[in-house]
């Protein structure tokens, strides 16, 4: 078997050292905060809960490095997500299919009220952001998405990277929404409504 060197994942893959590296990170934290505080997630189990953050860290490397969200991950990552909440109960499958209209119907709206400011990965990432978190959590975890994109985005302009009429890759701000919500959603919501 041939060695592979540190060199060529730098070099040549930059996509898998970035979405392991960023995995990895997610994976001890998740451990960290179940272990601490059990209640602050979604109650996701952990086998399912390091899929989704491993899925969620592949999709922001790939955006940020090729800008497009495949459907490749997003098609099988939603079949898992409506088959995870299908087997826990029917009103946590309504759940996610809700959420998921919802996720999918909002971001397919400002892309049809904006065209250019959202792309079809984009809203099929929405999408899967809604099966994957389900009710109340979508709502949650697409507006730290947005917020975060928007502080991003301003941020790029200020710094002159990019111009006010130019894009950003959006998923992972996306993908960042998500995975608070799926570590803390629980407490965000009782301090929302609080």
């Amino acid at each position: 078997m041939a060695s592979v060197s540190l060199r060529h994942l730098l070099m040549q893959q930059p996509s898998r050292l970035g979405a392991f590296l960023l995995a990895g990170l997610l994976f001890v934290y998740a451990g960290w905060v179940v272990g601490a505080q059990p209640e602050a997630g979604l109650g996701t189990p952990l086998p399912l809960l390091f899929f989704y953050l491993a899925l969620l860290s592949l999709i922001t490397v790939i955006d940020l490095e090729q800008r497009r969200v495949p459907n490749l991950l997003v098609g099988p990552a939603a079949i898992v997500a409506l088959s995870a909440a299908a087997l826990q109960s029917p009103q946590m499958l309504l759940s996610a299919i809700v959420a998921g209209g919802i996720g999918f119907v909002g971001f397919l709206l400002i892309g049809l009220i904006r065209p250019g400011a959202m792309g079809g990965g984009d809203i099929k990432l929405a999408g899967l952001i809604g099966l994957i978190t389900g009710l109340p959590y979508v709502v949650a975890a697409l507006v730290i998405g947005v917020l975060a994109g928007g502080i991003g985005a301003a941020i790029f302009m200020i710094t002159g990277r990019v111009k006010r009429t130019g894009s950003i890759a959006y998923a992972p701000y996306l993908c960042a929404g998500a995975v608070i919500v799926l570590l803390h959603g629980a407490q965000i919501v009782a301090w929302y409504l609080h």
